[in-house]
């Protein structure tokens, strides 16, 4: 039983890390890595950044109004 909530919490972190990877924070900072290292250039995280860049302003456009 005890195993057993190991294990949940190991795949919860799991998940939880692959939801991290997707905000714009942690691609940034993979991108700057790369830069810095002068290693091979992260194309997903180019991909996270620009999906956020198209997508936050065009939901701010939708969604965002200065009356009520």
């Amino acid at each position: 039983m005890r195993q057993r909530g190991l294990t949940d919490r190991v795949r919860f972190l799991g998940l939880r890390t692959d939801v991290a990877r997707l905000l714009p924070a942690a691609a940034l900072t993979e991108c700057v890595r790369a830069v810095l290292r002068a290693g091979p250039f992260p194309s997903g995280a180019l991909v996270v950044l620009l999906v956020w860049a198209v997508a936050m302003p065009l939901a701010a456009a939708r969604w965002f109004r200065w009356e009520e």
